[in-house]
Formats: C-alpha cells, sequence, structure tokens
C-alpha cells in the first residue's frame, strides 16, 4: 500500500485506526530526523528540535490531500521543515526576552550578617 493510499484510508475511516498513522510516523522518523540536524533552537536540544519535526509529519499526515498528485514524502518534508522553521523563528523573538531572562521575586537577594536571607 502507498503512503498516498494508506492516507486515503485513514480519512475514509469513522473512527482512526491508529496504526497507519503509527506505521506513517515510523516510517518518516528518519527523514524528521534528517531535516531537524539542519536547525538550532536557542534553549533547546536536538530532540526538542525532532519533536517539533514530528509535529510537521503529524500534520501533514492530517491535511494531505491525495488528489493534488504531489508524492506524500514531498508534502511531508516541506511541513516538517516549515514546522521547526516556526519554532526557531518563534524562540527568537525578542518579545520572549523578557521571560528568558526573568528573576522570580522569591530569589534570595542576599544574606545578613547572621545568616539570614534577605528578600
Amino acid at each position: 500500500m502507498t503512503d498516498e493510499e494508506r492516507i486515503k484510508k485513514i480519512r475514509s475511516q469513522t473512527t482512526v485506526d491508529m496504526y497507519d498513522i503509527e506505521f506513517l510516523m515510523e516510517k518518516y522518523k528518519g527523514l524528521v530526523r534528517s531535516i531537524s540536524r539542519r536547525f538550532y533552537i536557542a534553549g533547546a536540544d536536538a530532540e526538542d528540535v525532532a519533536q517539533e519535526g514530528m509535529i510537521g509529519l503529524y500534520n501533514s499526515i492530517r491535511t494531505f490531500e491525495p488528489d493534488k498528485n504531489v508524492p506524500f514524502s514531498l508534502f511531508a518534508a516541506m511541513c516538517i521543515e516549515r514546522q521547526i522553521k516556526t519554532a526557531v523563528t518563534a524562540s527568537n523573538r525578542r518579545k520572549q526576552t523578557p521571560l528568558n531572562g526573568a528573576v522570580s521575586l522569591e530569589t534570595t537577594v542576599s544574606v545578613d550578617e547572621e545568616g539570614e536571607d534577605l528578600h
């Protein structure tokens, strides 16, 4: 069964059989890893970037239109890359800077001569 046929099968079911979705997720896991290696997200590790790619892969399964005559593998690669790029862009936004550099109001500022915390 081709990927396109598998997606048509997923869409035709009244209750979703997770087997076909899991099959595609596992099949394209290598593609996700390959694409995710090219990107870096500040404060994230390689697994976080790959997870963003897996979200893109899942979205590609949900939104792929088999009747458009585009191979699923190309559509999936595009969705994976776009999801990762969106995550990279979001992590680089300056509006997140105050949150990333914030200090808790409960943090000890200093200690007095007797060793007591001053807040």
